[in-house]
């Protein structure tokens, strides 16, 4: 009897040919040395391929845009020496094209010049800032895409939870240098559920809502950057819920 599996993007039965494990968090947020050498302790979940592929240009984004950010951290170097190694690796394919008459087509260099001009030495009402400072502009689209995407595949993972619906999270940033705000403290001083601690790990405050379960996500990347993503699940089942709904 072969076995069933659901899509933890859409919450849809899979048939065998559009099967494809997605690592949760993106394999690609791992450099690839490390990848190569630990491929079978990434974490995956079954999703169509259709479902996996709609996400794959925003996690290259998420990738390109704020690797840049993890400069000076402890993770920064390791993590700037894989963005040249992709880059380079790019080049590298659009110099055979051209050898071999071909238009070249890189992957990546369309991207890189987009988060090249989010680089900003001025306001946006044009005034230069002072002391060489520099701002960076960022896609939350894109960025916020791919966060709720991570959430989805570990509230299934851990708590076996399909997050299916409209459920508008509320997306707060930490980047390097940022004071972490008094009303997330306890967020992040929960058990830590990461394996892979230098490049992503999270934690996950729970608890019930007046309606409902609210869930408020830490997710750590690359020792420096952390996004906290919070929102309410009307519609949870669990055993606190169920037994609130009955009072």
């Amino acid at each position: 009897m072969k076995k069933e599996y659901v899509c933890y993007l859409c919450g849809n039965s899979i048939v065998e040919m559009d099967l494809s494990r997605d690592h949760v968090p993106a394999g690609q947020f791992f450099p690839k040395i490390f990848r190569t050498i630990n491929e079978d302790k990434l974490w995956k979940l079954p999703a169509h391929k259709s479902c996996n592929n709609n996400y794959h240009l925003d996690e290259e984004y998420f990738f390109f845009s704020l690797v840049p950010l993890t400069y000076g951290t402890p993770t920064g170097e390791e993590m700037w020496a894989e963005l040249k190694r992709r880059f380079d690796e790019d080049a590298d394919k659009m110099r055979r094209q051209v050898h071999e008459g071909k238009t070249p087509r890189g992957s990546w260099e369309k991207l890189g010049h987009q988060v090249k001009k989010e680089f900003k030495d001025r306001t946006p009402g044009g005034i230069i800032l002072p002391g060489g400072k520099i701002v960076k502009d960022i896609d939350r689209k894109r960025i916020y895409n791919v966060l709720w995407k991570v959430v989805q595949g570990l509230c299934y993972r851990d708590f076996e939870r399909l997050l299916i619906g409209d459920f508008k999270p509320q997306i707060n940033e930490h980047y390097p240098g940022d004071e972490l705000l008094d009303c997330f403290k306890p967020v992040v001083a929960q058990e830590k559920r990461g394996i892979f601690h230098r490049y992503f790990d999270y934690t996950v405050l729970q608890g019930k809502a007046v309606q409902g379960h609210f869930y408020i996500w830490a997710l750590g990347f690359w020792t420096s950057i952390c996004y906290f993503v919070s929102f309410t699940d009307e519609n949870c089942q669990c055993e606190k819920c169920l037994i609130s709904l009955k009072k």
